[in-house]
């Protein structure tokens, strides 16, 4: 499932299809169509960039020099992009849901709660994907799932200090109320 359509969360997928991959791959529509425009630019600008390289280079291995992915790469993994509500809930399989809250990152951007029934447990689980900023001119302000048994949290931007009522400061805040 993915929360979003920046590379550093989607630019793998076509190596993860090309080398066996076949199950479906979830999103919004605004991610899957973003997603399809990014990794189809990305994978033409990995096979320049490489040819580049392999002119420019000096030594015997130059042949070696291969794009991470290609464009004939890009398209079989977007046949595996399977559309899920923007928001809410849905049934992946009788033993899976999730549900879609806006994270307010970029257009399409979701933070995700999965609840998984076996037997007669249950275990909800939150990923928070990258999380957006509140009071942003063209984005809504992000809606952060409450609860959950455990919580997976993007932590890219965790090292840095962030204004009061910033979501990834008010998360420092809930983990470590000393941070």
């Amino acid at each position: 499932m993915l929360t979003h359509a920046h590379l550093d969360h989607t630019g793998w997928l076509p190596c993860l299809t090309r080398d066996g991959y076949k199950n479906k791959i979830y999103a919004n529509q605004a991610t899957i169509e973003l997603t399809t425009l990014s990794l189809k630019d990305s994978g033409h600008l990995q096979e320049e960039d490489a040819e580049r390289a392999r002119r420019k280079a000096k030594n015997s291995n130059a042949a070696d020099i291969r794009p991470l992915y290609t464009s004939e790469d890009v398209e079989p993994m977007l046949g595996r992009l399977t559309p899920m509500p923007r928001s809410g809930g849905f049934d992946v399989s009788p033993e899976f849901q999730v549900e879609s809250f806006d994270a307010g990152h970029i257009l399409g951007s979701s933070s995700l709660r999965l609840t998984i029934r076996e037997r007669r447990k249950k275990y909800d689980g939150v990923f928070s994907g990258d999380v957006g900023r509140y009071s942003q001119p063209i984005l809504n302000d992000p809606l952060l799932p409450t609860g959950g048994d455990y919580a997976i949290c993007e932590s890219t931007y965790g090292d840095r200090e962030h204004p009061e009522g910033d979501p990834l400061q008010t998360a420092a805040d809930i983990v470590n109320p000393r941070w």
